[in-house]
């Protein structure tokens, strides 16, 4: 009877690469089975050993791999013992054109118990650069004894074919997280030939970080891997030139050779994925016809100021006779006085103050901590005489105008309760004298002003 083993071969590989299943794989080998792989760490001695050492390694890299046996022989030297030898040709899973690709040289014995043929003897190696140096051009090694555990090595191809092209920076986890290792494509980023890159950072890898970013990182890297092996962040990288980039890292902690906590770190620079998410946000807190913020955006951030701020001044501003400008003169030219306002708005604004269009022709402006009446009154005055010199003047026959009413905010007064007095103190000012300023008024004349308007 003709006896072929390349099919227990098939199925143990079948079971360890592609279906990851411990329990599968154990039951394709003998129970004292003999398994040495290429580092020290990779050698097992029955199946109580093997299960535990292949248990760490699938959870170190659970991924499913492809396989291709390659250059297979067997010799079968009688009806129960048999051996073979092959290149095992291991892929990312599934395979991609731009697949990450490595070859071991696998030799193993294969013995008959009872039915079934089971594997006896496993020895799989692999050249001495090993995976992780044939895809990774590391630059930086730090002078020191600490080795990286080949299973990690391992573990850094796992990781890097889920983001490659990327940046890859190992650390120890001790003070000042001391580097061992950085790749080109970080170089890059950063604008730094090996040389310089040593020179600028001394060898601490937070050197590398903005200084703003370098106390939350240090801290989010502590707490997040004293309890487990995997964290993420988004943080900015300083560059050669005085810029920073920002970088997405994905962070991966081991223990090294000599029970040093060390990291790996998988890094991508997503610099215009932050400035397309601003502008992004920035379109969505926008109006869409002037270049102020839009109702919306204005209200969320003059309810975020009161949270460092209690008091301020809230300005409500209506153009006076711009339904008559629509009418006689086009909304094209309506839709220009408007964004001519925004603009004399936002260059009335300082750094924390807050300016929208509510609608239509109605603008609102915040300023936190103004409680001061007269600058109050006069910040309205700038604004009504910038509109008067810039706009007014070009259609003398509209009598335009800016109405504004005012109100300061009192105790824990709600963005609701604000508009409300600076709508009533503006109602006035429509119904008195257009082109005016009113701060406040009594709030007793809440409801009759509601029953006027009605």
């Amino acid at each position: 009877m003709s006896i072929q083993l390349r099919p227990v071969l098939e199925r143990f590989f079948s079971y360890y690469m592609n279906e990851r299943n411990l329990e599968k794989t154990v039951s394709c080998v003998a129970e004292n089975i003999i398994s040495i792989g290429t580092g020290e760490h990779e050698t097992a001695v029955g199946k109580e050993a093997f299960t535990r050492l292949y248990r760490q390694e699938f959870e170190l890299a659970p991924d499913p791999l492809a396989f291709e046996l390659r250059g297979y022989t067997e010799h079968v030297y009688n009806d129960n013992f048999g051996s073979v030898s092959c290149t095992v040709h291991i892929t990312q899973f599934p395979q991609t054109p731009d697949e990450l690709s490595f070859d071991g040289l696998l030799i193993a014995d294969i013995v008959r118990e009872g039915q079934q043929w089971l594997i006896a003897s496993l020895h799989m190696s692999f050249p001495l650069e090993r995976p992780f140096h044939w895809f990774i051009q590391m630059n930086y090694s730090a002078d020191s004894s600490r080795q990286i555990i080949s299973r990690t090595q391992y573990e850094i191809v796992r990781l890097l074919s889920k983001v490659l092209p990327g940046g890859v920076l190992g650390f120890y986890l001790t003070e000042g997280f001391p580097l061992y290792l950085i790749n080109d494509e970080l170089l890059g980023y950063l604008g730094y030939t090996y040389d310089e890159f040593r020179a600028a950072t001394g060898g601490s890898s937070l050197d590398l970080l903005f200084a703003e970013d370098r106390v939350l990182v240090q801290q989010h890297l502590i707490k997040s891997l004293a309890d487990k092996t995997e964290c993420y962040l988004e943080c900015r990288a300083n560059r050669k030139d005085g810029t920073f980039i920002w970088i997405s890292v994905r962070a991966r902690k081991f223990i090294s050779d000599d029970g040093t906590a060390a990291v790996i770190c998988a890094i991508i620079d997503i610099t215009n994925t932050i400035a397309f998410q601003e502008k992004l946000q920035q379109d969505i807190s926008r109006d869409v016809l002037t270049p102020i913020l839009n109702r919306k955006a204005a209200v969320a951030q003059i309810e975020e100021s009161f949270k460092y701020c209690r008091t301020g001044t809230f300005f409500i501003l209506d153009i006076d006779n711009f339904k008559k400008l629509n009418d006689t003169e086009g909304h094209q030219t309506g839709d220009e006085i408007l964004q001519a306002l925004a603009k004399l708005l936002l260059d009335a604004v300082c750094e924390q103050e807050i300016a929208a269009r509510l609608g239509g022709d109605e603008f609102i402006l915040y300023c936190p901590g103004l409680t001061d009446a007269e600058k109050a009154r006069q910040k309205a005055l700038s604004i009504q005489t910038a509109f008067a010199q810039t706009v007014c003047a070009q259609y003398p026959h509209i009598q335009l105008s800016i109405s504004i009413g005012a109100a300061e905010r009192e105790g824990d007064d709600s963005f609701n309760q604000l508009y409300t007095k600076a709508d009533i103190a503006l109602y006035e000012v429509k119904n008195t004298q257009k082109g005016s300023y009113k701060m406040n008024i009594d709030e007793k004349k809440y409801g009759q002003c509601q029953q006027d308007r009605a």
